[in-house]
């Protein structure tokens, strides 16, 4: 038998132990950890840059070379409503894009410089935006590069894009005289130099 000073020793020791394992088992335990300010802006990031790839690069569609573009109304810089029957008789490059689209901004000193080479040949470089923002944010987008010799036009109605195929932005199409699609350019080109300046400038003499 025990006497009850060794019985009371034995229950603390007991006691103790048991505070021990539990103090281990605590500070072992990982819980979830906060997300630090640079971890939510990079998980912002991807989520950002995931959201343009699935708005700028959409699978591969079909070229509408030899069709005719369905009929849509954008509007001009001064809001008057426009039509690609408009311009009938004219060689048209019609050009998608967006200020929030960098191949497409990229590109539109190249489409300013083509239009001021080819203009009195005969062509028409018609630029049309794709943004949500007012037309007046995007004229003076266009303004702060320099991009003066084409005009605006804006799809304010989002009828492009659910009437149109193409597979992305940037988006082009040689359009004739006729109204019928030439050719059809997905993504981004140097517009202003080398073998498809000289083709555009082929189709001006048809």
């Amino acid at each position: 038998m025990l006497k009850p000073k060794h019985r009371i020793l034995m229950i603390v020791g007991a006691m103790l132990l048991a505070i021990g394992l539990s103090y281990t088992i605590l500070v072992n335990i990982q819980l979830p950890s906060t997300p630090s300010e640079k971890t939510i802006k990079n998980m912002e990031t991807a989520e950002k840059g995931a959201e343009f790839k699935a708005v700028a690069v959409r699978a591969p569609r079909p070229s509408q070379a030899g069709k005719t573009l369905p009929d849509v109304t954008f509007y001009d810089a001064e809001g008057k409503p426009v039509r690609l029957a408009d311009f009938a008789g004219e060689v048209l490059l019609v050009n998608l894009w967006a200020t929030w689209c960098p191949p497409c901004v990229a590109e539109l000193p190249a489409l300013d410089t083509l239009q001021a080479k080819l203009r009195d040949r005969g062509l028409h470089v018609l630029p049309v935006s794709l943004d949500s923002k007012s037309t007046a944010e995007v004229a003076e987008f266009l303004a702060a590069r320099r991009v003066e010799q084409i005009s605006l036009y804006v799809d304010t109605d989002r009828q492009i894009p659910m009437k149109w195929t193409y597979a992305g932005i940037p988006a082009s199409f040689l359009i004739g005289r006729d109204g019928v699609v030439i050719e059809q350019f997905d993504g981004p080109r140097e517009w202003d130099k080398g073998a498809i300046f000289d083709s555009l400038a082929a189709q001006l003499e048809k």
